[in-house]
């Protein structure tokens, strides 16, 4: 029946199968009669072994739906090692025609049994099978790197009493990454000989015909073997699977057929660069280390390494050489195996400030050029930078006190030493000055040179030093303008960087030197009697002198001529040694001299007689002037002169007083005029007297001030006229009959000072003579020219005068002032006159500067009410009112305060008083100012290195470096140190005198990092200051800073900003899947998932996904995983999607298997 039942079954498809190419047909029955034969049996023992412990209707389940499945399928080959390992299931198959035999097993037994029974089964029917059939065996690697060759056997063996002729050999690759290699066939026949020949190649197949490759009918006998033999070579994209071999021809009574499974063990390659970060100079060597290993399952070939230097760094060598070419090297390393490292030394030398970055790369392929992996573009960069310690130089020197002798053509020579102080060398070294245009810079001793503002000097080391020396004449005409006056000494330099700087600026002098002796120059004195009466003589002194340089430039001082100018109507009665010339009417003129330069000093006197009556009541000038030629025939002098009043009286004694002789504006002077007349003379009456107060400037009368005495008698005018102000007080006649002879008269009368009267301004004061006359009258008879009975003239000089007050600051340096600088000002108000100033109002400019801080305002002396002064946005102001009033002249104001200057370029400080005098007039003022002579300004540099940081763990810290390359200080500067989304302030450090605010800009605005405030940074210093941050992401990784100065509420100067960025280690993950294949349907099968980090970060949260062939399914239960060679740990099943007929996802996470977590670097 068994037999029957086979024979109904699928053989005779076979036959057919078998029959339909084979030219004869009795062969495949008889095989076909002896499969049957031998398949009864064989299906008879298992089912009856089977069935001592399964039930029957597993058994019959299984024939029913695969017949044979035991004695006519081969087993499965076994799996490998695993990260992650799980079973596939397809349908099981069990029979049910058996089941009969099953049962005359006796019942159950114990596993150990059955199972020596299968084993006996099996051993009997591949005993059986072996001795009727042709087999394929192939022979290769089970494990294969990409981009390497192997070799593969297919051996044919006929086991058989068939010869089989007509053979096709048919080899099916994995995936068409698997490469046939050209040429690489040898076929070795039964008889050992050999032949080469390629194989046709369909899609996969690779199929030698073994007749068409010999050229003839080959025939393998019984018991003979063929063997093939080639090579297949990996790619970069070549996975593992499964190559199956087969052969078909005559004589075959099989199908026979082998596979062979390759896992493919993918390399990776990881290049580093250690240190990350060198602490380096400008001229210094630097060396790195490049490490490029192999972190992946299998070799790499071809290693190629290529180094790519930053702008500012050159080649010097390296370990083993590598092949250079401008700023790029590279080294070819061949082949890599896993786990293999490989160590090169790169030295570099540090050349500029930036660019100083430097990147390595690795890539590695196949013979054929191609290139499985490289960092450059598939990521993996090593980066390494250069922490650049920048040593700033430092230029001193002491500007020279220039002197060019006096008229002297060839000058005079200058030498001046430069000195580099600070800590690094200083480049392109420049010392400039503004020589006036007069001036002309010739000699200059190499190799300095001067191009017509600087000095142009050589490099400068660290405490090196340059002796600048240079030739200066002076050009212009020394008889107009002698050189004198003060330079401005400014060093320009530059440092490594080429930062400039420019430190303090210094004044220098320039003037003219004249030896000891001084410049040549005269002097002239002539004094004596301001008033004179008319025909009186009168003696005045003359004296002149020479002084200073009487030789120079080849020239010697001339002799001194010294005039005296005569006024018209004055005669010279001694001329004093000299020549007198008078005018036209022989009367003033001048008077000469010639004096020698050695006779000097010289004096005389000369008499001078005064004019007649026609010039009484006047005013006239007795002036003297010296004049020479000096050694440089420049014209040398010097004048004085008298101012003489001429008045008249000979019949009467006449004086005259004023009280006070100073007084304010709208204040009143008493006048006294005292007249003694003579004991006799003609009929003069008092009644005949007219007297005249001429009331200058404005004078007015003041009423019911006259009074009025004869010989002490008081008595009243006749008739009073006022016409002041701005005319006179005459007085008609003196009530009094008797004659004027032998008696005294005296008159007493006040004038008051009008708003009107000069001075104009305020505080000023106006000097002028006041006159009177008294007419004597119709009696009086007119005598000669130098006698004028008739009238008495006075005059007297008076001064008018404003209150006065006077400001004064303190405090400002005189030579510089700096940006944001804060000085501390004594401001001083003085009342400096005996008249009360009202309503005093001191005003203090804020354009250019403002007052730190108001609350702080000290006073000394008299104080405002109050000391916080109103500000009125371009000054300040602090009201006195009439705290001045009845103090006495030198009481004191004296404000202490401190003030910031502006940003602006104004260095001007102002104050001023305001105040009235007591006429009201509102327009009284005094100012002060300060003015410094130059507003240094400083230059802020701000860098922060490393350029580049290659991180390696999640916090980073930066330098960031503040300099101040200006030629003054940098007062109130702010830092704002801005970082990248992906970075988190953690902490900085700077000196004890910076403030530090996280979180927070230099405006009070929120910012991702933090600000600093540096209270100053000197000209040529380094503020140092260092920030760490967190990475809390894989993007936003930049920083970037910026400086400046700013106080008053804006920003003076900002610097240009500088960044830096850091770079995380590329992630790297490397898998390989190992499965049998094929599979017998409704059989398991275990599936084995590698994975490994190649790379040098950890990796998290890796997800996992494999997708299943149409047929197969995931079996429930079946995942395990280690890690890193250690046990295996049941994990959880897969997420699944999908269905049977399209293939099923499976999806693996951290919540499925823990150890996705995290998978470090170089772990599986």
């Amino acid at each position: 029946m068994v037999f029957l039942a086979e024979l109904g079954d699928k053989t005779q498809l076979l036959v057919s199968t078998l029959s339909s190419p084979h030219p004869a047909p009795w062969p495949v029955f008889v095989r076909a009669a002896l499969a049957l034969s031998r398949a009864g049996p064989c299906e008879a023992f298992v089912g009856g072994a089977v069935s001592e412990f399964l039930p029957t209707r597993y058994v019959q389940l299984r024939a029913g739906i695969f017949p044979s499945s035991v004695c006519a399928t081969p087993f499965l080959r076994g799996g490998g090692t695993l990260i992650i390992q799980h079973a596939s299931l397809a349908l099981a198959r069990a029979g049910w025609a058996n089941s009969a035999r099953g049962t005359l097993w006796g019942g159950k037994r114990m596993m150990v049994k059955s199972y020596r029974a299968l084993v006996l089964l099996s051993f009997l029917v591949g005993i059986g099978w072996l001795a009727a059939a042709q087999t394929v065996d192939l022979i290769g690697p089970t494990q294969m790197g990409r981009c390497e060759q192997a070799t593969f056997t297919i051996v044919l063996t006929n086991d058989t009493t068939q010869t089989l002729s007509d053979i096709i050999v048919t080899f099916t690759r994995a995936n068409d990454n698997f490469v046939y290699v050209a040429d690489s066939t040898t076929l070795t026949l039964h008889d050992g000989s050999t032949s080469p020949g390629n194989p046709d190649q369909v899609g996969l197949h690779l199929i030698w015909d073994v007749d068409e490759i010999l050229g003839y009918e080959y025939e393998l006998p019984p018991a003979g073997t063929l063997t093939i033999s080639f090579k297949l070579a990996t790619n970069c994209s070549t996975v593992s699977g499964t190559h199956k071999a087969s052969a078909e021809g005559s004589g075959f009574v099989t199908s026979p057929y082998d596979t062979l499974s390759v896992e493919i063990l993918p390399g990776a390659i990881r290049v580093s660069k250690t240190p990350a970060t060198i602490s380096a100079h400008v001229g210094d060597t630097v060396t790195w280390t490049i490490t490029v290993e192999n972190t992946g399952l299998g070799p790499i070939h071809n290693v190629v390494v290529t180094d790519v230097l930053g702008s500012g760094l050159s080649y010097v060598s390296s370990n083993p050489p590598g092949q250079a070419q401008g700023q790029t090297v590279v080294w070819e390393l061949g082949t890599i195996q896993p786990g293999q490292q490989v160590q090169i030394e790169l030295q570099a030398q540090v050349v500029a400030c930036e660019g100083l970055e430097n990147t390595a790369d690795a890539r590695f392929g196949c013979d054929d050029g191609s290139v499985c992996y490289d960092t450059a573009v598939d990521g993996g960069t090593a980066t390494a930078s250069i922490h650049l310690l920048v040593d700033n130089p430092l230029l001193d020197f002491t500007p020279p006190a220039i002197q060019i002798p006096y008229c002297d053509p060839n000058g005079t020579t200058v030498t001046m030493t430069v000195t580099n102080t600070g800590d690094g060398p200083a480049r392109d070294v420049r010392v400039c000055v503004d020589f006036p245009p007069t001036f002309l810079i010739q000699n200059v001793h190499a190799p300095a040179t001067w191009d017509g503002s600087c000095f142009k000097l050589p490099d400068l080391p660290a405490d090196g030093s340059f002796d600048l020396t240079f030739d200066v004449v002076y050009t212009g005409d020394w008889c107009a303008d002698a050189p004198s006056g003060t330079l401005y000494w400014q060093a320009i330099y530059e440092n490594v960087c080429g930062e400039e700087f420019r430190p303090p600026a210094v004044l220098g002098t320039y003037g003219t030197g004249y030896n000891t002796s001084g410049p040549p120059s005269l002097s002239v004195d002539l004094t004596g009697p301001n008033e004179v009466y008319i025909c009186e003589v009168e003696s005045y002194e003359l004296a002149a002198s020479f002084a200073g340089l009487d030789t120079c430039g080849g020239g010697q001082t001339s002799d001194i001529s010294v005039e005296v100018s005569v006024p018209a109507g004055f005669v010279v009665t001694d001329s004093g040694g000299g020549v007198w010339t008078p005018g036209g009417d022989g009367t003033g003129g001048t008077i000469t001299w010639t004096v020698s330069p050695g006779d000097s000093p010289w004096n005389t006197s000369i008499g001078l007689r005064a004019p007649g009556m026609h010039q009484c009541g006047q005013l006239a000038t007795l002036s003297a002037t010296a004049t020479a030629t000096d050694c440089c025939g420049c014209p040398i002098s010097s004048s004085d002169s008298v101012p003489i009043a001429i008045e008249c009286y000979q019949l009467v004694t006449a004086s005259r007083t004023a009280t006070p002789l100073i007084q304010e504006k709208c204040g009143e002077i008493t006048y006294t005029n005292t007249y003694t007349f003579a004991q006799s003379g003609p009929n003069i009456y008092f009644t005949d007297l007219t007297f005249i107060a001429y009331a200058e400037n404005l004078q007015q009368y003041v009423d019911g001030t006259l009074e009025i005495t004869v010989d002490g008698v008081p008595t009243n005018p006749v008739n009073v006229v006022d016409s002041t102000p701005g005319g006179t007080l005459e007085i008609q006649g003196i009530d009094d009959n008797s004659l004027v002879w032998g008696k005294t008269l005296v008159t007493s009368y006040r004038l008051k000072f009008t708003p009107d009267s000069l001075p104009a301004s305020c505080p000023d004061s106006y000097s002028f003579y006041t006159w009177t006359t008294l007419d004597l009258g119709p009696g009086c008879t007119t005598g000669d020219e130098c006698t004028e009975p008739c009238q008495v003239t006075e005059a007297l000089v008076v001064t008018a005068v404003t209150p006065s007050m006077s400001v004064a600051l303190s405090g400002l340096p005189e030579d510089f002032v700096d940006p944001c600088g804060t000085y501390t000002i004594n401001l001083t108000l003085t009342k400096t006159s005996d008249f009360d100033p009202h309503n005093v109002r001191l005003q203090l400019g804020n354009l250019n500067y403002y007052i730190v801080d108001l609350s702080t305002i000290s006073c000394s002396g008299i104080c405002p009410p109050n000391l916080i002064p109103t500000d009125y946005g371009a000054y300040y102001e602090w009201d006195y009112g009439n705290a001045f009033v009845g103090q006495p002249n030198g009481a004191q104001s004296i404000l202490t305060f401190q003030v910031r200057k502006r940003c602006n370029p104004g260095r001007e400080l102002t104050a001023t008083a305001l105040f009235e005098d007591s006429c009201g007039y509102s327009s009284c003022s005094v100012s002060a100012s300060v003015t410094p002579s130059i507003l240094r300004e400083p230059v802020l540099y701000v860098s922060k290195t490393p350029e580049v940081i290659y991180a390696t763990q999640n916090q980073v810290t930066w330098t960031i470096y503040v300099t101040n390359g200006g030629a003054g200080p940098a007062y109130e500067v702010w830092v704002d140190d801005v970082l990248g989304s992906g970075l988190e302030y953690v902490s900085s450090t700077a000196d004890p005198d910076v403030q530090t605010y996280p979180n927070e800009d230099h405006e009070g605005g929120v910012i991702n990092g933090v600000s600093w405030r540096i209270p100053v940074v000197a000209a040529g210093a380094t503020r140092t200051l260092t920030v760490t941050a967190r990475m809390t992401s894989c993007a936003g990784l930049t920083n970037w800073v910026q400086a400046g100065v700013g106080c008053g509420g804006e920003d003076c100067l900002t610097s240009a900003p500088d960044s830096s960025s850091v770079l995380i280690p590329s992630t790297s993950v490397v898998a390989t899947l190992v499965a049998q294949s094929p599979m017998d349907v409704c059989s398991e099968n275990t599936a084995t998932i590698t994975i490994r980090n190649t790379g040098d970060p950890a990796v998290y949260e890796l997800v996992v996904e494999q997708t299943l062939p149409p047929g197969l399914q995931y079996v429930p239960g079946s995942t395990q995983w280690q890690k890193s060679g250690g046990g295996w740990t049941s994990g959880s099943d897969p997420q699944i999607t999908g269905d049977i007929s399209t293939g099923y996802t499976l999806t693996w996470t951290e919540n499925e298997i823990s150890g996705l977590g995290e998978l470090c670097s170089r772990q599986n």
